[in-house]
């Protein structure tokens, strides 16, 4: 029972080791003032991530918006319906589009 204790540890051990030097080649990379930062969490490392993923994260144009609306409220209007109910709800919307699609799920929530 203590080998087995023992060659655990030393599995993790060889394990850590292997960890370590994978992220050395990520630490020469970003330098080791960028990781001090990093690991601190400092408010000037915080605003260069949001900066970053502000920048990633494009404006949508008001064509892709206006139809984001549109699916919002056909998800809220179809949420409420059984399956088969939503099986010809969706018939309609593909082949007449969203209006007559909200028109049918309105009269079919309501009986």
């Amino acid at each position: 029972m203590a080998n087995d204790i023992f060659k655990t540890v030393d599995n993790l051990r060889k394990g850590i080791e292997d960890l370590q030097k994978q992220l050395s080649g990520l630490q020469k990379t970003f330098g080791r003032a960028a990781s001090r930062e990093i690991h601190r969490g400092t408010r000037r490392t915080r605003s260069v991530v949001k900066k970053a993923v502000s920048r990633a994260r494009k404006e949508s144009s008001v064509q892709v918006k206006n139809m984001r609306k549109l699916q919002g409220k056909y998800m809220g209007l179809v949420r409420s319906l059984n399956k088969a109910q939503k099986a010809q709800v969706k018939k309609i919307k593909q082949s007449k589009g969203y209006q007559a699609a909200f028109d049918l799920a309105a009269r079919l929530r309501k009986s």
